[in-house]
């Protein structure tokens, strides 16, 4: 899920702002990938020469499986 930032920076960069017809590479974006640790972790790996300007930051919120009863 890509999620618009209105306004933001990048380390070493002036504030930017959002807007729909002008696109700037400084201008921060997030994008949410939904998965298991270890899936995105491999992602990430496979991935490194394309993600070496990208700064991730992994939530985890994966719950441990439990029986109900």
């Amino acid at each position: 899920m890509l999620k618009t930032i209105s306004a933001g920076y990048l380390p070493g960069h002036r504030i930017s702002h959002h807007h729909p017809e002008l696109g700037d590479m400084r201008h921060p974006q997030c994008l949410e990938l939904l998965d298991t640790e270890d899936k995105l972790r491999a992602y990430l790996r496979d991935h490194a020469d394309e993600l070496r300007k990208v700064r991730a930051v992994l939530l985890l919120c994966e719950l441990p499986l439990t029986d109900a009863s």
